[in-house]
């Protein structure tokens, strides 16, 4: 049962119906906005449905796993950051705590299972080709498959967050758990701050765009043609931007990757790893654009800060989705960089 002030409540049925009616209405605007003939509306809605339904059901099933990781652990009787009296240092043994191996390899764990994802469209999408094509196949190929690689990768990435969490879960003290994974999303002004200051940043960058021009030294990565493309392609990017990425890469990045270094080489050494790794893996997007390279720079910066001030994950994934909405929005008015 879910409550809103004194007098109204909703259950989890009402709240399923809502979700769901919210999902066709979407699919049936989408679709028939993505659709070039009228012939092909009711294909176009059916794949953006697809996309939408199967997009919330992974989400709500991330979001039910951690809360289900989160209940699990005993909660302290002090809050985490609040350092034991001296006698209790004393007496207890220190709590066990996530070694640095145990963060890079959790880290190396996310990175194959998105990996894996595009690795097997590629090979997939050169099969049969001639050798002397078989890279330009792939590279069309892999496009032409972005609609189903892309939020499956955001997939594996996910549900190898939960397991790693979930180890964790059942070796580590609680309340260095829940300083790692914090079991509230911050107050109703933290999340506020990070979603105005997360659109503010995207604005700036799709302003500055608009003044800076683009001369590519090489093709552009499948991300970057997948946003500018109409149809399933570029609603796979949107869904996966705004549903998936934010939750999954924070969780990820700002959660086990950031909170597991923080606990033994301290947060100085967790925020410049964490935030040199995350912007590092989005280079295809910056990497000859230096506009996208500074956004995505300051929106590694900010998302960084927020989990660092906040101590939760909340702030920091409602600043990445308003970051990522400002440019699905732009996307559909010219080709975006950097999401």
């Amino acid at each position: 049962m879910l409550r809103f002030g004194r007098r109204l409540s909703y259950s989890s049925r009402q709240l399923a119906i809502a979700k769901s009616i919210v999902v066709v209405l979407a699919a049936v605007v989408g679709g028939v906005a993505s659709a070039r003939t009228p012939a092909e509306r009711a294909i176009s809605v059916g794949g953006v449905l697809i996309l939408l339904g199967g997009a919330v059901a992974l989400y709500e099933l991330i979001a039910r796993g951690l809360a289900f990781l989160i209940g699990r652990i005993p909660m302290p009787a002090r809050p985490p950051s609040e350092p034991p009296p001296a006698s209790e240092e004393l007496e207890k043994p220190t709590p066990h705590q996530p070694r640095p191996r145990h963060v890079l390899l959790a880290f190396a764990f996310y990175l194959t299972a998105t990996t894996a994802v595009w690795l097997v469209g590629a090979v997939v999408a050169s099969a049969g080709a001639p050798p002397h094509t078989a890279k330009g196949a792939a590279a069309a190929g892999l496009l032409h498959l972005t609609p189903v690689l892309l939020p499956t990768s955001e997939a594996a990435g996910g549900l190898t967050v939960l397991l790693v969490l979930y180890r964790w879960a059942k070796r580590l003290d609680g309340a260095i758990f829940l300083d790692i994974v914090p079991a509230r999303w911050g107050t109703v002004r933290q999340l506020l701050l990070g979603g105005v200051a997360g659109a503010a940043l995207g604005l700036a960058f799709v302003l500055l765009s608009s003044f800076v021009p683009h001369h590519p030294t090489h093709p552009p990565s499948v991300l970057v043609q997948a946003a500018s493309l109409p149809g399933p392609t570029r609603w796979a990017w949107v869904v996966s931007a705004l549903l998936l990425a934010p939750p999954i890469e924070e969780a990820m990045f700002r959660g086990a990757f950031l909170g597991g270094l923080a606990q033994t080489w301290g947060w100085p050494a967790g925020m410049l790893l964490s935030g040199a790794t995350f912007w590092g893996l989005h280079a295809s997007e910056w990497l000859d654009y230096w506009p996208a390279a500074a956004a995505l720079g300051t929106l590694t910066l900010l998302v960084t800060l927020l989990r660092v001030r906040t101590r939760t994950l909340g702030a920091c994934i409602t600043a990445h989705f308003a970051y990522n909405l400002v440019l699905a929005l732009a996307a559909f008015g010219f080709s975006p960089h950097g999401a």
